[in-house]
């Protein structure tokens, strides 16, 4: 996105521009690592108005990082609860670093999905080294759901890293929990699969799920 874009919030919000694309279109956005860590506050979003087929966040070829917190891509959020997916359509977000700086009242996340959601992959990623919430009464969560996510069928959160959540500063006692998801009604398709999860600070530690398949993680 470097290449093409001044930042990852531009490309997003061109998703919606007929320009580029139509209806049923596959939007693929490859982050290079040549410019910087992306350091922005994303609401993953567009496509609706044109009616995207998919989108796919991932690094660009030999991009990706090697298992470790400082290579590869790399998503900060500052200044925000952290990185937010909210489309209505087929999504994938893959090989990317993804870390919270933000302390404040909230709930600090690394990458939450929302009631919009299906057929959406998290896989491949590092979430790591998230701020504790500055609230006593609220955790951090590595991966989690917005609101309620009824009636979803296919999501599936994959052999990502979750590592370090809820124990960056702050006040909250809680700490933190690696995934958080919810897959609720008949259609119940939520596969949590092949994570490794350690030193997740609090109470809550690793998995929170209220539907499922929960299989081969490491915690």
């Amino acid at each position: 996105i470097q290449n093409a874009y001044d930042s990852i919030t531009a490309w997003e919000a061109a998703l919606d521009s007929t320009t580029l694309y139509a209806s049923g279109d596959d939007a693929v956005g490859e982050l290079y690592d040549d410019g910087g860590d992306f350091e922005e506050n994303i609401i993953l979003d567009g496509g609706g108005t044109v009616g995207l087929g998919s989108v796919k966040l991932t690094p660009a070829s030999g991009a990706m990082h090697d298992g470790t917190f400082d290579a590869g891509v790399k998503i900060i959020s500052s200044t925000a609860n952290g990185f937010d997916i909210a489309t209505g359509y087929a999504t994938v977000i893959n090989g990317i670093v993804f870390t919270n700086t933000y302390a404040s009242s909230g709930f600090p996340y690394g990458i939450r999905y929302g009631t919009l959601n299906d057929d959406l992959v998290i896989s491949q990623n590092i979430v790591a080294k998230l701020s504790t919430s500055t609230n006593s009464g609220r955790l951090a969560y590595g991966v989690a759901y917005a609101g309620s996510a009824a009636s979803k069928s296919d999501v599936d959160i994959v052999n990502n890293i979750i590592y370090r959540i809820g124990t960056e500063g702050g006040t909250s006692p809680l700490g933190g929990t690696a995934i958080k998801a919810a897959v609720l009604g008949d259609a119940a398709g939520a596969v949590i699969a092949n994570n490794t999860i350690y030193n997740v600070a609090g109470t809550s530690p690793g998995l929170d799920a209220d539907y499922g398949t929960i299989k081969n993680n490491i915690s």
